[in-house]
C-alpha cells in the first residue's frame, strides 16, 4: 500500500507518489457555440456500483451544456467528472432533385438532408410506390442517397418516393412525397 496526494499540474489533475506524478485524467471541450456550466446534484440509484446522474432536457434550449460532477470520499480526495453534451431537438432537412414529374428510368434521382443547428445527419429513409404497393424501403446511412428507377425494375409508370432524414439525436422530420411518371426512352 503507498500513500498518494491529489495535485495540478498545468490544469489537469495528477497523483502524486514516491516523488512520481500520474496524470489521471483530462478532458477539453471546445465549441463554436457558448457553454453553460451546470453544477448537477444526482441520484444514487445504486450505492454499490457508483453514482449516477440523470438530466431531463425536455424544454431545454438547443445549446452545449457541461456537467461537472465532483466527488468527495472519505478520506476528503476529490475527484471530477465532466461530461460534454449537446441538447439538439431540431429535425434535418431533406428535399430531392428532381423535384417530381416525368423522367427516364435511368435518369439519377438524388436525396440530399442536412442539419446545420444539430448533432447531424444519421439517415434518409425512402420507400418507392407503384400502383398502392411499396417496390423498395431502404434507410441509406450519410446525408445523400441517389438511384434511378430502372435499378429497381421500375421502365415505366407512375411512382410515388416517399422520404424523411434523421439526424444523429434521433430527431425524425416530416415525410415527404413526391410523383414521378417513368418514361421510357
Amino acid at each position: 500500500s503507498k500513500t498518494a496526494s491529489w495535485g495540478n499540474v498545468s490544469g489537469l489533475s495528477v497523483i502524486n507518489s514516491s516523488g512520481t506524478t500520474y496524470l489521471i485524467t483530462a478532458m477539453y471541450a471546445i465549441s463554436p457555440k457558448k457553454r453553460v456550466v451546470l453544477h448537477s446534484s444526482g441520484v444514487d440509484t445504486d450505492p454499490s456500483d457508483g453514482y449516477c446522474v440523470y438530466w431531463d432536457p425536455t424544454g431545454v434550449p438547443n445549446e452545449y451544456y457541461t456537467f461537472v460532477v465532483d466527488m468527495k470520499d472519505t478520506n476528503g480526495f476529490v475527484g471530477r467528472s465532466v461530461v460534454v453534451i449537446e441538447v439538439d431537438t431540431i429535425p434535418p432537412v431533406s428535399w430531392i432533385e428532381p423535384p417530381g414529374g416525368p423522367v427516364n428510368p435511368d435518369t439519377p434521382i438524388r436525396i440530399q438532408a442536412t442539419d446545420e443547428e444539430g448533432s447531424g445527419v444519421a439517415l434518409i429513409h425512402y420507400e418507392l410506390w407503384m400502383g398502392g404497393y411499396p417496390v423498395i424501403v431502404e434507410e441509406h446511412p450519410m446525408d445523400t442517397v441517389e438511384f434511378h428507377f430502372a435499378q429497381y425494375g421500375i421502365l415505366e409508370g407512375p411512382v410515388d418516393v416517399i422520404f424523411w432524414a434523421v439526424d444523429n439525436a434521433g430527431n425524425i422530420e416530416e415525410e415527404h412525397m413526391t410523383n414521378f411518371i417513368v418514361v421510357p426512352r
